[in-house]
C-alpha cells in the first residue's frame, strides 16, 4: 500500500505535491490550535516536513520548516500560552 502511494506521488505534478504538503501542514496547524497546549502536536509537524523534503525538494523543505515555526508560534500565542 505504501509503495502505491510513493508511485502515485512520483507521477503527480510539482504544484500538486506542494499544495498537498501545504494542506497537510495547515490541517495539523488547525488541529494544534483546536487542541490547545494540553496536547503536544509538534511531532506531527514532521510529517509534512518529511513529505516536502522527500517529494518536492530541499528548498521547499526549508520553507516548510519556517512556516512550521510560524504556525507553532501563532498557535501558542492564540491559545494563551
Amino acid at each position: 500500500m505504501i509503495l502505491k502511494f510513493i508511485d502515485s506521488m512520483d507521477k503527480r505534478s510539482h504544484a500538486f505535491r506542494t499544495l498537498a504538503g501545504l494542506a497537510l501542514l495547515l490541517t495539523i496547524g488547525i488541529v494544534d490550535y483546536v487542541t490547545g497546549f494540553e496536547f503536544r502536536m509538534e511531532p506531527f509537524y514532521l510529517i509534512p516536513l518529511a513529505f516536502s523534503g522527500w517529494y518536492i525538494n530541499r528548498t521547499t523543505g526549508f520553507v516548510f520548516s519556517a512556516i512550521i515555526v510560524g504556525i507553532i508560534t501563532l498557535s501558542d500565542a492564540l491559545t494563551g500560552r
